[in-house]
């Protein structure tokens, strides 16, 4: 993979992920997740202001011991490597070995926000939080 392109300061990514996207509904209806669920879409129906998360685990890396509190409370689609650089801002969470081994791509500012207040409320910490750019294509990094 080639260098990863610097994408400005959280802020600037924030005030840009703002511009393009309205606000949602986050919480799910009932549920334990902190997102809601992926909506069915009808023929001709408009999902630029949908938000979406796909997730995607790395291979060959050790899952993390927290992982199942992660994917317990976030509802996110499993997807390719690809799909998940293909979304607006990616997540990496940290092993205890220190290596990435989920990444995490995220339509919408709303869920953006959502995910990283959720990973920082069960103790994980953002290792980008003071960054003013991106790191390997991640806009924020997770461990323990």
């Amino acid at each position: 993979m080639g260098q990863a392109k610097q994408r400005g300061s959280r802020e600037d990514r924030v005030a840009h992920a703002t511009s393009k996207v309205g606000p949602t509904n986050l919480i799910s209806n009932g549920g334990p997740s902190i997102v809601g669920q992926k909506p069915a879409t009808k023929k001709g129906e408009n999902t630029a202001q949908m938000e979406f998360i796909v997730s995607t685990l790395l291979s060959g890396k050790e899952i993390a011991e927290f992982d199942e509190e992660v994917t317990s409370k976030l509802d996110m689609e499993t997807g390719s490597i690809e799909a998940v650089r293909a979304e607006r801002m990616q997540l990496g969470l940290r092993n205890s070995k220190g290596e990435i081994y989920r990444a995490i791509g995220v339509t919408g500012l709303g869920e953006f926000l959502s995910i990283v207040q959720y990973l920082a409320d069960i103790g994980l910490v953002d290792e980008l939080k003071d960054a003013t750019g991106t790191r390997g294509g991640y806009d924020a990094i997770f461990s323990a």
